[in-house]
């Protein structure tokens, strides 16, 4: 729902004649706020996974850590792939880094792509043990945890994170 306008702008979508366009939308008057809430939703879910990763890092639950990881990175793929240039190196810092700079979107995604690397080996070498930092990775995961498929185990969610993470590094390739 939120990214119909995108979807005009590309062509991939058109209004029919029954369709009430927005004003703002057709007449190009985009301003500062016009979908701001797609930006700010993103930062906003950034911070959670900021907090997740540095959590995970205290507590050495590396599998956590790789996911957090693998999430901020496809979070900040979508906003370099929307806006270009938007803060990275100096984003999410809270009130220390007020008015972060804005960083160049091949910077960017050189830098995901290193992250994700990080990841991938964080979650392949994650502690599997049942009283380790990662024992409830299978029940907490929302994407690839038991939650969604009751019969999974640690071997084949390490495995779909990691595919995760390698079609991540795939799509920011192919652009």
């Amino acid at each position: 729902r939120s990214w119909g306008w995108l979807q005009n702008y590309l062509g991939y979508w058109a209004r029919s004649g029954t369709y009430a366009p927005n004003a703002d939308e057709e007449s190009y008057q985009i301003t500062t706020s016009f979908q701001s809430g797609i930006w700010s939703g993103l930062y906003d879910n950034l911070y959670d996974y900021q907090a997740m990763q540095i959590g995970a890092s205290k507590a050495g639950a590396t599998f956590y850590e790789g996911i957090a990881r693998i999430m901020k990175a496809h979070n900040f793929a979508m906003l370099v792939d929307i806006y270009g240039n938007v803060p990275y190196s100096e984003a999410l810092k809270g009130a220390s880094v007020t008015t972060p700079k804005y960083d160049k979107g091949l910077d960017i995604y050189k830098d995901l792509l290193r992250q994700l690397d990080l990841a991938i080996d964080q979650i392949k070498n994650a502690d599997e043990s049942e009283t380790g930092p990662n024992a409830n990775v299978l029940t907490d995961d929302v994407m690839f945890g038991t939650k969604l498929f009751p019969t999974t185990d640690i071997h084949e969610m390490k495995t779909h994170w990691i595919q995760f993470a390698n079609t991540l590094k795939l799509r920011m390739l192919t652009k």
